[in-house]
Order: C-alpha cells, then structure tokens, then sequence
C-alpha cells in the first residue's frame, strides 16, 4: 500500500513460489504452491484455496502438476489464468483456480522416463514422467493423466503394461522405492511394495534415501512373473550426489502383488539396476545391465546371477535388448 515501503504477511503456512495480479480487476490475485492454488478477491486480505481433495495437490485430474514457475491472469477475464510448472506443462483455469485443465493436448511437456505399448493394440500407450503416467487411446496425439489417488508420488519413474492384460499396469517413482498397480487401466491404483530403506521411511536426507525402480519388466511367456531392479535417483547417477549402493534386483510370481529381494551374486560396490531383458520363452533366464558394473544373467529365475562383460567397452549399461526369435 506504500510502495513497498512495509510489508504485511497475508497468507503463510505454504511454500509459494508464484503470485500475480488480474490486470482487468487487481482486487483479484492468485498464489501458487506445489500443492494448491490461492486466490483472494479482495487485494490480498482474505484468500480461498483450492486444491484436489485428498491429493493435496493442484491441477488437472490424473496430473502431479507441481510448482508453478509462472502465471498470467488473461487481462479481459480474471477468472482464466495460465501456469507453468517446473517439472513440465502449461495448466490452465477458467473457474479461478478451483479446477485445471491441461493446456497441451494431455500431455505435460515433463521429462519421460519410460514408455509401454500394447502389443495387440498399439494404439494405446502407457508413459510415465516427472508428473506422474498418462495414457492415450490414439498412438500418442493426446494424452490423460493417471495420477489418481497417489498424493504422495513425487517423480514417476518406470512403467510396464502386463503383455497378455492391457488393463494391468504397474508403475514406479524415483525417489520412495515404491511400486503401485492397477487393474483396471490406471483409473485406481494400488501400492504394491514399499521399501523401507527408501524415500519417507529412511532418515540419512536425500543423497542416501533416493532410490526408486529405474525398470520393471513382465516376462513375455508367463506375465504372472515380473522383474524389478532399483538404483539411486538421477542425482547420484549423472548428477552431483555422491555415488552410492542401491538394492539391486526384485521378482514377482503374482503379477505384482508381492515381491522379494534376489540379489545372489550381485553384492557388487555399487549394484544400481538401469536395464532387465527377460527370455521371449523362458521367465528364468533374465539379463540385467548395470550402472558400472557391466551385465549380470540369471538361468534360473533370479535364485543366482553371473557377470557377463567380456567384451564390453562400458560398464555403464543403459538398455538391454533380447533377440524375440531366440529359443534359448
């Protein structure tokens, strides 16, 4: 009120990391937060919040939408704002923030991390990013978000579509070692595991507890068995955290429902999955890459692994790929 002169608090307990004003009517000004939006009617004295019940975050259904960086008030109707967000996409408001759509065809513009097609109908596609999975109906032109319900996922990191049952789909995050499955094609999800050395459950701070499922993997010839390999968040991997050992391989017999630690035979300095390829024809025979330490194989189902690097020029393995015509 005096040109910046003293400052008042009007609104706290949030972390706010935008705030702008309606240029057609200023008593109208919008907050932003990573999980709600505010709006006041009456130049900052009193605010509204808005936020997805439950979810205890903003944006469109299905969405992590994150913190927004940036946001305009459309300067002929106060009621429609625009907001870009960190980990990725343009959101937009026509009801004063109380609810989001997304402004780019479905899709957020975050970075992706893993892609699944249905084999039998390619036009449906499971991806997930920073923001959580989406899925689409028409080879990717438009897309829905699947973010439902999980208010405490962070950053989506793998997904896999069971081969034999597009409906089942299971997902990871990077940064809490948790899985979460659906069956019935990411409207309602479910957390499958949780490890307990990882994300909230682990207290050593970020450049310790980040671990997540870098890859999840069906077994083509039997989808009631699943591969799972961890490894440290992206920081540590190519970023400026320390290096660090992961928890290495988990198998599943259920589709998913319950999993176990196999790691005989990886107990390597820095055991951290990027990659499995598991046998067209046979679920016992399984190839894992490595960050660092080359590949390991498994002939019987995950009970022992052997490394496999003669030859290799790198042991930083970033993807594997087992020939579909191979018998044995």
């Amino acid at each position: 009120m005096n040109g910046g002169e003293s400052w008042e608090k009007v609104l706290s307990d949030d972390r706010f990391t935008v705030v702008t004003i309606s240029p057609s009517n200023p008593q109208i000004v919008y907050a932003g937060s990573q999980a709600a939006f505010y709006r006041s009617d009456n130049g900052g004295n009193t605010w509204s919040r808005f936020w997805k019940e439950g979810e205890w975050r903003w944006g469109p259904p299905g969405v992590v939408a994150g913190f927004p960086i940036s946001a305009v008030v459309d300067p002929n109707d106060p009621m429609t704002v625009f907001a870009n967000n960190y980990g990725g996409g343009n959101f937009k408001s026509i009801d004063g923030a109380r609810t989001w759509i997304n402004a780019s065809k479905g899709y957020t513009g975050a970075h992706l991390h893993s892609i699944a097609i249905n084999p039998d109908q390619a036009n449906l596609v499971y991806t997930i990013g920073r923001n959580g999975p989406f899925k689409s109906f028409d080879g990717g032109s438009n897309w829905s978000g699947l973010t439902f319900g999980l208010g405490g996922l962070t950053e989506g990191l793998a997904v896999a579509l069971n081969p034999s049952n597009f409906q089942e789909v299971l997902f990871s995050d990077e940064f809490d070692g948790k899985i979460f499955k659906s069956i019935d094609g990411g409207g309602t999800w479910g957390t499958v595991f949780d490890h307990p050395e990882a994300g909230g459950s682990c207290t050593g701070g970020p450049q310790v507890c980040r671990h997540g499922f870098k890859v999840i993997a069906y077994a083509p010839s039997d989808p009631k068995t699943v591969y799972a390999g961890m490894r440290k968040d992206r920081r540590t991997i190519d970023g400026d955290f320390p290096p660090g050992p992961s928890f290495g391989i988990f198998k599943s017999t259920d589709g998913g429902e319950t999993w176990r630690e196999l790691n005989n035979g990886l107990k390597t300095s820095l055991i951290n999955i990027n990659c499995i390829g598991v046998h067209p024809t046979d679920p016992n025979i399984v190839y894992i890459g490595t960050w660092k330490d080359g590949v390991f194989k498994t002939i019987d189902g995950g009970q022992s692994w052997a490394m496999k690097n003669n030859g290799l020029v790198s042991a930083d393995v970033r993807s594997l790929a087992v020939d579909p015509r191979i018998r044995r």
